[in-house]
Protein backbone atom coordinates (compact mmCIF):
# COMPACT_ATOMS: atom_id res chain seq x y z
CA UNK A 1 0.00 0.00 0.00
CA UNK A 2 1.35 3.43 -0.91
CA UNK A 3 1.96 6.27 1.53
CA UNK A 4 -0.48 8.51 -0.35
CA UNK A 5 -3.41 6.09 -0.06
CA UNK A 6 -6.14 5.48 2.52
CA UNK A 7 -8.54 2.54 2.47
CA UNK A 8 -12.07 2.45 3.93
CA UNK A 9 -13.58 -0.97 4.53
CA UNK A 10 -17.17 -1.72 5.59
CA UNK A 11 -17.69 -5.40 6.32
CA UNK A 12 -20.72 -7.63 6.10
CA UNK A 13 -23.75 -7.10 3.88
CA UNK A 14 -23.54 -3.44 2.90
CA UNK A 15 -26.71 -1.60 1.90
CA UNK A 16 -26.71 1.47 -0.32
CA UNK A 17 -27.74 3.67 2.62
CA UNK A 18 -24.92 2.34 4.80
CA UNK A 19 -22.34 2.79 2.05
CA UNK A 20 -23.54 6.33 1.35
CA UNK A 21 -23.36 7.29 5.03
CA UNK A 22 -19.91 5.73 5.42
CA UNK A 23 -18.51 7.48 2.35
CA UNK A 24 -19.98 10.81 3.45
CA UNK A 25 -18.35 10.58 6.89
CA UNK A 26 -15.10 9.28 5.38
CA UNK A 27 -14.96 12.13 2.84
CA UNK A 28 -15.57 14.71 5.55
CA UNK A 29 -12.84 13.16 7.72
CA UNK A 30 -10.38 13.29 4.80
CA UNK A 31 -11.16 16.96 4.26
CA UNK A 32 -10.69 17.65 7.97
CA UNK A 33 -7.32 15.83 7.98
CA UNK A 34 -6.24 17.88 4.98
CA UNK A 35 -7.34 21.15 6.63
CA UNK A 36 -5.61 20.29 9.92
CA UNK A 37 -2.26 20.26 8.08
CA UNK A 38 -3.12 23.26 5.89
CA UNK A 39 -2.61 21.09 2.81
CA UNK A 40 -4.28 21.29 -0.59
CA UNK A 41 -5.20 17.81 -1.79
CA UNK A 42 -7.62 16.21 -4.23
CA UNK A 43 -8.78 12.75 -3.18
CA UNK A 44 -9.37 10.43 -6.12
CA UNK A 45 -10.75 6.89 -6.09
CA UNK A 46 -7.98 4.38 -6.84
CA UNK A 47 -9.96 1.17 -6.35
CA UNK A 48 -13.44 -0.06 -5.43
CA UNK A 49 -14.66 -3.48 -4.34
CA UNK A 50 -18.12 -4.78 -3.51
CA UNK A 51 -19.51 -7.39 -1.10
CA UNK A 52 -17.71 -6.13 1.94
CA UNK A 53 -17.40 -2.62 0.52
CA UNK A 54 -13.83 -1.38 0.10
CA UNK A 55 -12.86 2.05 -1.21
CA UNK A 56 -9.22 2.96 -1.79
CA UNK A 57 -8.54 6.68 -2.26
CA UNK A 58 -5.32 8.34 -3.34
CA UNK A 59 -4.12 11.85 -2.48
CA UNK A 60 -3.23 14.12 -5.39
CA UNK A 61 -1.42 17.18 -3.97
CA UNK A 62 -1.91 20.56 -5.60
CA UNK A 63 1.52 21.96 -4.71
CA UNK A 64 4.99 20.88 -3.56
CA UNK A 65 4.32 21.66 0.11
CA UNK A 66 1.18 19.52 0.11
CA UNK A 67 3.08 16.70 -1.57
CA UNK A 68 5.47 16.55 1.39
CA UNK A 69 2.53 16.53 3.81
CA UNK A 70 0.53 13.72 2.17
CA UNK A 71 1.95 10.79 4.23
CA UNK A 72 1.42 12.76 7.45
CA UNK A 73 -2.16 13.61 6.48
CA UNK A 74 -3.00 9.97 5.74
CA UNK A 75 -1.40 8.77 8.97
CA UNK A 76 -3.11 11.43 11.08
CA UNK A 77 -6.52 10.20 9.93
CA UNK A 78 -5.83 6.64 11.10
CA UNK A 79 -4.10 7.74 14.31
CA UNK A 80 -7.09 9.91 15.22
CA UNK A 81 -9.32 6.92 14.55
CA UNK A 82 -7.20 4.79 16.88
CA UNK A 83 -7.41 7.44 19.58
CA UNK A 84 -11.19 7.50 19.11
CA UNK A 85 -11.40 3.72 19.38
CA UNK A 86 -9.30 3.86 22.56
CA UNK A 87 -11.48 6.60 24.03
CA UNK A 88 -8.72 9.22 24.23
CA UNK A 89 -9.49 11.35 21.15
CA UNK A 90 -9.86 15.14 21.30
CA UNK A 91 -13.59 15.57 20.62
CA UNK A 92 -13.06 19.23 19.72
CA UNK A 93 -11.27 18.28 16.51
CA UNK A 94 -13.44 18.29 13.37
CA UNK A 95 -11.69 15.11 12.23
CA UNK A 96 -12.76 13.35 15.44
CA UNK A 97 -16.38 14.42 14.98
CA UNK A 98 -16.52 12.98 11.45
CA UNK A 99 -14.79 9.78 12.49
CA UNK A 100 -17.27 9.44 15.35
CA UNK A 101 -20.07 9.32 12.78
CA UNK A 102 -18.14 6.60 10.98
CA UNK A 103 -17.63 4.70 14.24
CA UNK A 104 -21.35 4.85 14.96
CA UNK A 105 -22.03 3.01 11.70
CA UNK A 106 -20.06 -0.02 12.89
CA UNK A 107 -22.30 -2.88 13.95
CA UNK A 108 -21.90 -6.50 14.92
CA UNK A 109 -22.10 -7.55 11.27
CA UNK A 110 -20.64 -4.37 9.75
CA UNK A 111 -17.14 -3.69 11.15
CA UNK A 112 -15.65 -0.46 9.79
CA UNK A 113 -11.92 0.00 9.36
CA UNK A 114 -9.50 2.58 7.95
CA UNK A 115 -5.99 1.73 6.78
CA UNK A 116 -2.98 3.66 5.54
CA UNK A 117 0.55 2.52 4.70
CA UNK A 118 1.80 2.37 8.30
CA UNK A 119 -1.29 2.00 10.51
CA UNK A 120 -4.84 0.68 10.65
CA UNK A 121 -7.85 0.94 12.92
CA UNK A 122 -11.03 -1.13 13.19
CA UNK A 123 -13.99 0.44 14.93
CA UNK A 124 -15.65 -1.87 17.44
CA UNK A 125 -19.46 -1.88 17.45
CA UNK A 126 -21.47 -0.60 20.40
CA UNK A 127 -22.65 -2.99 23.09
CA UNK A 128 -26.19 -3.03 21.78
CA UNK A 129 -25.01 -4.07 18.33
CA UNK A 130 -22.71 -6.83 19.52
CA UNK A 131 -23.88 -10.40 18.88
CA UNK A 132 -23.78 -12.61 21.92
CA UNK A 133 -23.42 -16.24 22.89
CA UNK A 134 -23.24 -18.68 19.99
CA UNK A 135 -23.65 -15.82 17.50
CA UNK A 136 -20.40 -14.25 18.73
CA UNK A 137 -18.57 -17.56 18.47
CA UNK A 138 -19.47 -17.81 14.80
CA UNK A 139 -17.43 -14.72 14.04
CA UNK A 140 -14.58 -15.02 16.58
CA UNK A 141 -12.49 -18.12 17.11
CA UNK A 142 -8.93 -19.24 17.75
CA UNK A 143 -7.16 -19.68 14.44
CA UNK A 144 -4.12 -18.99 12.28
CA UNK A 145 -3.84 -16.70 9.25
CA UNK A 146 -0.87 -16.83 6.88
CA UNK A 147 0.16 -13.66 5.10
CA UNK A 148 2.80 -11.00 4.57
CA UNK A 149 3.45 -8.29 7.15
CA UNK A 150 3.31 -4.97 5.29
CA UNK A 151 2.49 -2.40 7.98
CA UNK A 152 4.04 -2.25 11.45
CA UNK A 153 3.54 0.55 13.98
CA UNK A 154 4.29 1.15 17.65
CA UNK A 155 2.20 4.31 18.01
CA UNK A 156 -0.57 3.93 20.60
CA UNK A 157 0.41 0.31 21.12
CA UNK A 158 2.04 -2.28 18.91
CA UNK A 159 -0.05 -3.32 15.89
CA UNK A 160 0.51 -4.43 12.34
CA UNK A 161 -1.36 -5.40 9.18
CA UNK A 162 -1.10 -8.83 7.62
CA UNK A 163 -2.01 -9.22 3.95
CA UNK A 164 -3.40 -12.76 3.74
CA UNK A 165 -2.30 -14.96 0.86
CA UNK A 166 -5.82 -15.90 -0.21
CA UNK A 167 -7.42 -12.50 -0.85
CA UNK A 168 -4.49 -10.08 -0.42
CA UNK A 169 -6.69 -8.19 2.05
CA UNK A 170 -5.36 -6.46 5.16
CA UNK A 171 -5.96 -8.19 8.49
CA UNK A 172 -5.35 -5.89 11.47
CA UNK A 173 -3.28 -7.65 14.15
CA UNK A 174 -2.83 -6.65 17.80
CA UNK A 175 0.05 -8.53 19.49
CA UNK A 176 0.06 -8.97 23.26
CA UNK A 177 2.54 -7.06 25.36
CA UNK A 178 6.08 -8.39 25.37
CA UNK A 179 6.12 -9.40 21.71
CA UNK A 180 8.28 -6.49 20.58
CA UNK A 181 11.34 -8.72 20.14
CA UNK A 182 9.38 -11.15 17.97
CA UNK A 183 8.11 -8.36 15.73
CA UNK A 184 11.42 -6.57 15.32
CA UNK A 185 12.50 -8.28 12.09
CA UNK A 186 9.17 -9.39 10.70
CA UNK A 187 8.27 -6.49 8.39
CA UNK A 188 7.86 -7.60 4.76
CA UNK A 189 8.10 -11.30 5.63
CA UNK A 190 5.68 -14.19 5.37
CA UNK A 191 4.28 -15.36 8.70
CA UNK A 192 1.63 -17.48 10.41
CA UNK A 193 -0.22 -15.40 13.02
CA UNK A 194 -2.22 -17.31 15.65
CA UNK A 195 -4.78 -15.73 17.95
CA UNK A 196 -8.47 -14.81 18.21
CA UNK A 197 -9.52 -14.29 14.61
CA UNK A 198 -12.51 -12.11 13.87
CA UNK A 199 -14.14 -12.83 10.51
CA UNK A 200 -16.48 -10.92 8.24
CA UNK A 201 -20.00 -12.33 8.82
CA UNK A 202 -20.88 -12.08 5.12
CA UNK A 203 -17.71 -13.42 3.48
CA UNK A 204 -16.03 -15.36 6.34
CA UNK A 205 -12.76 -13.60 5.48
CA UNK A 206 -10.48 -12.69 8.43
CA UNK A 207 -10.62 -9.02 9.43
CA UNK A 208 -8.60 -8.79 12.66
CA UNK A 209 -6.57 -10.92 15.07
CA UNK A 210 -6.38 -10.13 18.79
CA UNK A 211 -4.86 -11.91 21.80
CA UNK A 212 -2.07 -13.15 19.53
CA UNK A 213 -0.24 -16.14 21.01
CA UNK A 214 2.41 -16.68 18.32
CA UNK A 215 3.89 -15.19 15.17
CA UNK A 216 5.89 -17.78 13.23
CA UNK A 217 7.97 -16.89 10.20
CA UNK A 218 7.38 -19.06 7.12
CA UNK A 219 10.39 -20.10 5.09
CA UNK A 220 9.97 -19.00 1.49
CA UNK A 221 11.38 -20.95 -1.43
CA UNK A 222 13.07 -19.46 -4.48
CA UNK A 223 11.06 -18.28 -7.46
CA UNK A 224 12.36 -21.26 -9.50
CA UNK A 225 11.65 -23.94 -6.88
CA UNK A 226 8.69 -25.22 -8.90
CA UNK A 227 11.12 -26.61 -11.47
CA UNK A 228 12.32 -29.24 -8.99
CA UNK A 229 8.81 -30.63 -8.48
CA UNK A 230 8.63 -34.25 -9.58
CA UNK A 231 5.99 -35.05 -12.17
CA UNK A 232 3.56 -37.95 -11.96
CA UNK A 233 4.56 -39.37 -15.35
CA UNK A 234 8.10 -39.97 -16.51
CA UNK A 235 8.09 -39.00 -20.18
CA UNK A 236 9.95 -36.76 -22.59
CA UNK A 237 6.95 -36.28 -24.86
CA UNK A 238 5.46 -32.79 -25.15
CA UNK A 239 2.33 -32.37 -23.04
CA UNK A 240 0.06 -31.89 -26.05
CA UNK A 241 1.31 -35.15 -27.62
CA UNK A 242 0.85 -37.07 -24.37
CA UNK A 243 -2.69 -35.73 -23.82
CA UNK A 244 -3.67 -36.53 -27.43
CA UNK A 245 -2.34 -40.09 -27.15
CA UNK A 246 -4.12 -40.70 -23.84
CA UNK A 247 -7.36 -39.34 -25.29
CA UNK A 248 -7.06 -41.57 -28.38
CA UNK A 249 -6.44 -44.64 -26.20
CA UNK A 250 -9.73 -44.03 -24.44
Amino acid sequence: MREDEVRLRVGGEVTVDLLSAALTAFTAALSAAEASHDARIRWVVADLDYGSAVALVRAVPNDDRSERLVPRVCLSLVETGRALADGVADTALPMTRHLTKLQELAGGEQPVSIECASAAVEFAPGRSAEPSGAETDRYRSLGTVRGRVEMLSHRRGLHFSLYDLVDDAAVTCYPTSGMEAVMRDIWGRLADVTGTVRRDPATDKPRSIRDITSVDLVEEGSSTAYRSARGVLKTHEPAEVLVRRMRDDQ
